[in-house]
């Protein structure tokens, strides 16, 4: 992706000229923004819901100055609908190599850029980082992750 396709493809983000002030790198060509983001933010990773879910209330919990309940994630019944797909099918494979190569760029971006800003707060930083590394394997490659996508009758 070219630094005016990925600066195309990030202007919803608020990374656009006029509107916030964001520079393509000379090291990577990764877009980055240059301008404060006025006020904390906290990154949380979808997977941190299930392996780190006391860490993450905690740490939630301080950043919001709230007490948090449980947040035992809940089940994924009603994600399934009569026009679902499995991503892991044969004949996804491409759109998968497309999305693998998205994930790979943000992970890149994210990690190198975003989480360094002292305006980024995140829980279970090494588990972050780990998780974010293996965003460009393909899910369906592996148990785990086929285990992961797998929405069936069972889920419905």
């Amino acid at each position: 992706m070219t630094s005016n396709e990925e600066r195309a493809s990030l202007r919803h983000y608020g990374c656009t000229e006029g509107t916030r002030d964001c520079k393509i790198s000379d090291k990577d060509d990764l877009l980055y923004p240059s301008a404060p983001f006025g006020g904390q933010i906290m990154l949380v990773e979808l997977g941190q819901l299930f392996a780190r879910k006391e860490e993450l209330r905690n740490d939630l919990g301080h950043f919001l100055n709230l007490e948090l309940p449980d947040m035992t994630p809940l089940s994924k019944k009603g994600l399934v609908s009569d026009g679902s797909i499995n991503i892991c099918d044969e004949i996804y494979s491409d759109i998968r190599g497309v999305l693998l190569n998205h994930a790979v760029r943000s992970s890149r971006w994210i990690l190198r850029y975003f989480i360094e800003s002292p305006d980024v707060v995140v829980s279970s930083r090494e588990y972050f980082i780990e998780t974010l590394e293996n965003w460009g394997t393909d899910p369906c490659t592996t148990r785990h992750g086929r285990e992961l996508m797998r929405l069936d009758d069972a889920y419905a």
